[in-house]
């Protein structure tokens, strides 16, 4: 969503330019100067890869869905050009705006355009406040914070398994660092029958692995700390088998192996502090990792220039209500244990909306806004994430009352401490915000020939295959609401596959499945370990403990 006026409830002010002008008036003897514009109507980076918060690497169809429509700039040029003619009436300049875009083109004396263009720089200023700087440590080995420091002044990208990412992002936008392989494999055949005859067309299936990273930054506590939700997806190709259903209608189908550990996690951090991440006795060929996510923003000024914006970033309210899909153990286990869809634990906030609450409050309080009804009004402008004030908006106190607003707002997300799972040789610990989702998967995924359904025709019919998804291993998601943290868990295992022939199952050989589940669900105790799902004879169980931050 982009720019868009304030509701009546709001403020009547509409952010329109001074005066419509047609396009003729670019043919009349006055003169238009083009002016650039600010780095706020730049669009951010375009996400590369969509994140797998399912935790599936196997997709038997097709591929995964990609990561949807790119994000918007927080203004266009047309908005910039409305911005500036509102803050131009409320400080008395004559300027003409035509509203068409880049470049910004303006009309009106060399002093009205130098006065636009400290305007502009204000603006420039104010949108490179709003950038989260990003540098991120991905190692084998369990690292402290300090060697996570040295390798990123170091300047490296990649080394002995390691890997540095660096970024500069906005407030709500998702970065994507790493690499994500894609192999095709033959997971099957869809058959089809006609009278007399009867074809096998193969399906090919893909496999996803990689080492990879999505993180999304917001700017909290005016720019005094960052919130980061990330996605930590480590996946390897373990090859596969090829099976035989030993039938003339079909050939061979690849069932593939992956192992994987993939990781939802949230945290708060002081501009230039960082989040880890630590794994120990992961089912990868590198077995421990440990993670840093380093993350710096410049704070706001104590007083702003006459000329000066500010630019709130208020992503981390306007986007909190993600949702993460259902995650089940796959072939006959589907109905026996899952994880369901989680979301936060609070609903979205919009930008608009918040400037609309308090500026009701203002109305009914003793400092009321007052004189909101007639006369030039200082410039504000509602996208998406942000909210944009200019000096003389602040000075004047239209919205008293919202930086009180957005503190509170804030104040339940920017809780954090650090979770611990241990699962056998395993160990993960990571960090958990207030409200957030957090999800951890780890395991194998591979596929079986489970059955057949029989296609008919009048003198034909074909067998074909039914191949299912099985995922061996423990899944854990949780969410943490004021003091209480709810969790859900289950842990899957099989044994080896038993092999029918075709002799015995008829229509081609098959594999049966012999899968066992165990699932929870409650609060995690707390800062004692304790167990979640406490262990078997033949099986680990898994244990939970919170840490402060």
């Amino acid at each position: 969503m982009l720019l868009t006026p304030l509701l009546a409830l709001a403020s009547p002010l509409a952010l329109a330019t001074t005066q419509p002008v047609a396009l003729a008036a670019l043919n009349a003897e006055e003169e238009w100067t083009a002016l650039a514009l600010p780095a706020l109507a730049d669009a951010p980076a375009p996400l590369s890869f969509a994140a797998l918060q399912d935790g599936t690497h196997i997709a038997l169809e097709g591929t995964f869905e990609g990561p949807g429509a790119a994000p918007a700039p927080a203004l266009v040029g047309a908005e910039v050009g409305s911005l500036l003619g509102q803050a131009a009436r409320a400080a008395g300049v004559e300027l003409e705006f035509l509203p068409l875009g880049a470049p910004l083109l303006a009309r009106g004396s060399d002093a009205a355009l130098a006065w636009a263009r400290r305007e502009l720089a204000g603006l420039d200023d104010a949108s490179r406040r709003r950038r989260i700087t990003l540098e991120v440590l991905l190692a084998p080995g369990d690292l402290t914070s300090t060697e996570a420091r040295a390798w990123l002044d170091e300047k490296m990208t990649s080394s002995g398994g390691a890997r540095v990412w660096r970024a500069q992002v906005v407030g709500g936008q998702v970065v994507a660092f790493g690499k994500r392989e894609r192999r095709g494999f033959l997971a099957g055949y869809e058959v089809m029958v006609a009278t007399d005859a009867g074809v096998a067309s193969p399906l090919i299936g893909s496999l996803y692995s990689g080492k990879t990273l999505h993180l999304r930054a917001s700017r909290v506590d005016r720019g005094r700390r960052v919130h980061l939700r990330g996605w930590l997806d480590l996946a390897e190709d373990r090859g596969g088998e090829d099976f035989d259903p030993l039938s003339p209608d079909l050939g061979k189908i690849e069932e593939p192996q992956v192992d994987s550990l993939t990781l939802g996690f949230s945290g708060v951090v002081a501009s230039g502090g960082s989040l880890r991440v630590k794994i120990k006795g992961a089912p990868l060929t590198e077995v421990d990792w440990s993670l840093f996510v380093f993350a710096s923003v410049a704070p706001e000024p104590m007083r702003l220039e006459d000329h000066g914006w500010r630019a709130i970033d208020v992503s981390l309210l306007s986007t909190s209500a993600l949702r993460w899909p259902r995650v089940t153990p796959g072939a006959g286990l589907l109905g026996s244990a899952h994880l369901a869809g989680v979301r936060s634990a609070f609903e979205s906030i919009s930008a608009a909306g918040l400037v609309a609450n308090a500026q009701e409050r203002s109305r009914s309080s003793a400092n009321s806004l007052g004189g909101l009804g007639s006369g030039a009004r200082p410039a504000l402008a509602v996208s998406e994430h942000l909210l944009l004030f200019s000096a003389a908006h602040l000075a004047e106190k239209k919205t008293p009352g919202l930086e009180a607003l957005l503190a509170a707002s804030e104040s339940e997300r920017l809780l954090s401490d650090y979770l611990v799972l241990e699962s056998g040789n395993l160990r993960v610990e990571f960090p958990v915000a207030g409200g957030e989702p957090a999800r951890l998967m780890v395991g194998r995924e591979r596929t079986f020939v489970t059955g057949y359904e029989a296609e008919l025709a009048p003198n034909t019919w074909m067998p074909a295959p039914t191949v299912e998804r099985v995922f061996d291993g423990l899944a854990w998601q949780g969410r943490r609401t004021g003091t209480s943290f709810q969790a859900s868990a289950w842990i899957s295992s099989s044994d080896p596959a038993e092999v029918r022939s075709r002799r015995e199952a008829n229509l081609g050989s098959l594999q049966l499945l012999q899968r066992r589940v165990r699932s929870n669900a409650g609060e995690v105790p707390g800062a004692e370990r304790s167990a979640f799902l406490p262990g078997t004879a033949d099986a680990s169980g898994l244990f939970l403990s919170l840490t402060k931050n």
